[in-house]
């Protein structure tokens, strides 16, 4: 009977454990309904954490990026875009990698922009779904002009 009763918790705790891995894959999935979203926000309320919005793959695109010298300044250089969420619901701003080029093609600097660096006016931290944000900042010349550049969501 003991032997049955320890088999019994060990099966009852690799299930649970079996359950709480499967929550946490499909996390994004069940955070994208409505009503599962906001049973999840109420928990992090007494639990003193936040529900960051969902991620759906591919669904935010650049759109016609430009990396061109400041009309006032020819040591600065002005990127701008636009990003598009196809989505159906609303998501979290991506950071944004910025990648120069030499006249080589080979790759002169990489740096990531966060949300709050880039935005072209005041915005949320988030886009929502089928909604447009303007992209723009202003980066300081790299010794050697670049001949290309290649603007990547992460």
């Amino acid at each position: 009977r003991r032997a049955t009763g320890l088999w019994l918790t060990g099966v009852l705790m690799l299930v649970a454990v079996l359950v709480a891995q499967a929550a946490w894959w499909e996390r994004a999935n069940w955070l994208a309904q409505p009503r599962l979203r906001g049973i999840a926000e109420d928990v992090c309320v007494r639990l003193g954490c936040q529900v960051s919005l969902p991620r759906v793959a591919g669904a935010i695109e650049i759109l016609q990026p430009y990396l061109g010298e400041h009309p006032q300044d020819p040591r600065i250089l002005r990127l701008g875009t636009t990003l598009i969420n196809h989505a159906s619901i609303a998501q979290d701003l991506p950071t944004l990698q910025l990648e120069l080029y030499d006249q080589t093609g080979s790759l002169a600097a990489v740096r990531r922009f966060a949300p709050d660096q880039y935005l072209a006016e005041p915005h949320a931290d988030r886009i929502d779904a089928g909604a447009a944000v303007n992209v723009g900042f202003d980066l300081a010349t790299p010794e050697a002009a670049p001949s290309g550049f290649r603007l990547r969501l992460l």
